[in-house]
């Protein structure tokens, strides 16, 4: 017997978070996220779905819960699913985080040499703030 694992990522997040780092900042569902799982769903509700785990994020458990309650299983909660902790870029917009690195990106910026990408070298005076 074959077994299939299946990822679905979450849908659409609130419009607050459009464009932000939200991480493992608990952020809900849009309106049109709530929809569009709503479809996911109701595509994979006639799969052999034998499990569900999902993050504990409230953007991933609705449609896991959904889909569980529409299949007529549980859905674990298992934050090992969770997205990465992003630090102080959470709740910031990605272009304000790049604006406030591109300073020292820019700095060390690759030297490509060849045709073709055959090497990448950063200068021996690069140091890449963490």
């Amino acid at each position: 017997m074959s077994r299939r694992v299946l990822l679905v990522r979450h849908t659409e997040v609130s419009t607050r978070w459009a464009k932000k780092c939200y991480g493992r900042t608990d952020v809900g569902l849009s309106r049109g996220g709530i929809v569009q799982a709503a479809e996911i769903a109701a595509q994979l509700a006639p799969e052999p779905i034998a499990m569900i785990i999902h993050s504990g994020l409230k953007r991933a458990s609705h449609l896991a819960l959904r889909l569980a309650a529409m299949k007529g299983i549980d859905a674990l909660a298992d934050p090992r699913w969770q997205e990465r902790h992003f630090g102080s870029w959470e709740g910031r917009g990605w272009h304000s985080i790049w604006k406030k690195r591109a300073t020292r990106w820019t700095a060390c910026s690759p030297i490509r040499t060849g045709i073709a990408l055959a090497a990448v070298r950063l200068p021996r005076s690069c140091k890449i703030a963490a």
